[in-house]
């Protein structure tokens, strides 16, 4: 991941990859100084905003919502998926969100730490819950078959996909949205209920009929994951595949 620095403003963007791309390592680098540029400063309003989350923020927001998927959270409580079943839509027809171990991307692995074969599964079908991430004790218990995801103690995520849209990123950015290109300090206050805050960071963007109007300063997100994956209108064509510290899982994201 890389960094820009510019004065007060600054920029940021990541990748993740199986093998080295000099041209990943620049496409980052330009798109880190292209938002490291945007020097103007708004004012923005307390209030419900129409908001495009670059594939950083979503991918830690992805981060999140693959451990509230593990079959441990949700038998201790810990997750939004411990008020569902599988077969319940708890999202946007949209949003299909997917572990995929089976892709060459870092974090793909053949089998579990039970030796049991991985396999890639959806976890949101189109907004249909599918299916929590299983060992064996777990699965067991919930009385069906391990999903190939244990690890040391409980199951976990390899690697994760959001599926893309049908749209460009520029046509996400084509009305009036605030940009939230990266985010930190992500806390949940009720994970039952996805409840959580989150901070942007290295440029968010305000963008008024398709024009930059300006950086803001530090704005929060103050939301919940089910409210995130419900209200979703948008997903874009193109996808990346990030991972940085406030993402340790890999996620091939769009923009939402």
């Amino acid at each position: 991941y890389f960094r820009a620095f510019n004065g007060d403003f600054t920029g940021q963007w990541a990748f993740a990859s199986s093998s080295y791309s000099e041209s990943l390592v620049k496409e980052s680098v330009e798109i880190a100084c292209d938002l490291a540029s945007i020097t103007k400063k708004v004012d923005v309003d307390d209030g419900v905003y129409d908001v495009v989350l670059s594939p950083l923020v979503f991918g830690n927001l992805m981060n999140n919502l693959a451990q509230m998927s593990s079959g441990l959270s949700i038998m201790m409580g810990e997750s939004i998926f411990s008020k569902f079943k599988p077969g319940d839509k708890i999202a946007s027809e949209k949003f299909t969100f997917s572990d995929t171990p089976r892709e060459d991307r870092p974090n793909s692995i053949d089998f579990d730490m039970e030796a049991t074969f991985t396999r890639n599964k959806k976890i949101i079908n189109h907004g249909v819950f599918e299916t929590p991430l299983l060992n064996n004790e777990i699965a067991e218990i919930m009385g069906t078959q391990s999903t190939g995801n244990a690890g040391w103690i409980s199951p976990t995520p390899w690697t994760l996909e959001v599926d893309g849209g049908e749209i460009s990123k520029d046509s996400l950015l084509s009305g009036n949205v605030i940009f939230f290109n990266n985010n930190w300090y992500t806390r949940f206050q009720n994970y039952v209920e996805g409840n959580f805050s989150t901070v942007g960071r290295d440029a968010v963007v305000v963008y008024k009929n398709g024009n930059v109007e300006g950086v803001a300063g530090r704005l929060r997100i103050a939301d919940s994951l089910l409210n995130v994956i419900k209200n979703i209108e948008e997903l874009s064509k193109e996808r990346y595949l990030v991972k940085w510290w406030d993402s340790p899982i890999p996620v091939l994201s769009p923009y939402v």
